[in-house]
């Protein structure tokens, strides 16, 4: 009986880490095959196929969860179809946008710069406040991740691109509005319920954009056709289906800022993939690491407020 007690309490420990350190793999790796994409469609065109394939991927649990639509209030869908504009379509949109231009390095760097977003939007939008420790967690955090991606890159031409630069962090924004509405909006929602409703509200209006490209012979096609609509077919179900779920339920059991302390280790894994396509690691890289264990640190050594107490009660399973 203890040791079942023991077992509990360690696989509680754990699962924050470990649902961590799963979506820092998932997201890291996002950029690649976003690239891959590019290859053989437009912008526009990844950011419609990888909603689409979100959505479809999603269409037997939402049977599933059909019974339970009824309990949702005409507000619980207000706040779920923006979730998933703000969460998934809009950001979609723009980082394939973005990384026509903006080398992947610095798409990794900007964004660390989702935690500050997501402070900033709490702070004017739902009135919640911070300690100093998690305000201090987030700068450091944010500095080491730019020490990590930016050791030994070639930044210099980067500023030419300060708009797509822009459209970049205005997905970084909308990932943080997105955060703070399930924080602040939708905590009583299971993890599953909301991935799966908010994200399959917009892939019609997606399958019928990729329909009027199609029809309007927009919609480009090359010979890597396969293998970037593959791509875009695994960036969906991974990075988008299962990697939304999880985040969710990082949120709604262990609370916003640690949820997006995520943004931390995506430069690593960016990182990793450079150097499996031949990059090289310098010194800088192990001082940006030192940097954001010691932003975590501060942020989960902290005080919890009694609303995260409340939340955590209060969470639901599917």
């Amino acid at each position: 009986m203890n040791f079942d007690r023991k077992e509990t309490k360690l696989l509680v420990r754990i699962e924050p880490w470990l649902l961590l350190m799963v979506l820092s793999i998932i997201w890291g790796s996002t950029y690649i095959l976003i690239k891959q994409g590019l290859t053989a469609f437009s912008s526009l065109d990844v950011g419609l196929l990888r909603t689409f394939f979100s959505g479809f991927f999603f269409i037997p649990l939402y049977f599933w969860l059909r019974p339970t639509l009824k309990q949702l209030s005409l507000n619980d869908w207000k706040y779920l179809a923006l979730t998933g504009f703000f969460g998934s379509v809009f950001p979609t949109l723009l980082f394939a946008v973005g990384q026509q231009v903006v080398p992947s390095s610095l798409v990794g760097m900007l964004n660390t710069l989702q935690p500050v977003f997501v402070l900033v939007i709490a702070f004017f939008a739902f009135n919640q406040r911070f300690s100093r420790n998690e305000l201090l967690g987030t700068g450091l955090g944010c500095l080491g991740a730019i020490v990590l991606v930016s050791a030994g890159s070639d930044l210099a031409n980067s500023t030419h691109h300060l708009f797509y630069c822009g459209v970049v962090l205005l997905g970084m924004i909308s990932y943080g509005i997105a955060s703070n509405l399930i924080r602040h909006r939708l905590k009583h929602i299971s993890a599953v319920r909301l991935t799966a409703i908010s994200i399959s509200i917009w892939s019609i209006p997606a399958f019928i954009g990729i329909v009027l490209r199609y029809s309007a012979g927009q919609l480009s096609t090359t010979n890597n056709t396969v293998i970037a609509l593959l791509a875009i077919a695994v960036l969906a179900l991974l990075g988008t289906c299962v990697a939304i779920s999880l985040y969710s339920r990082l949120i709604l059991r262990y609370g916003l800022i640690f949820a997006v302390s995520i943004t931390y280790f995506i430069p690593i894994v960016a990182t990793t993939w450079g150097v499996l396509d031949g990059e090289v690691i310098y010194f800088l890289h192990f001082i940006g690491l030192i940097l954001v264990l010691g932003a975590l640190y501060l942020i989960n050594h902290r005080r919890q407020t009694s609303d995260e107490v409340v939340t955590q009660g209060k969470m639901k399973e599917v």
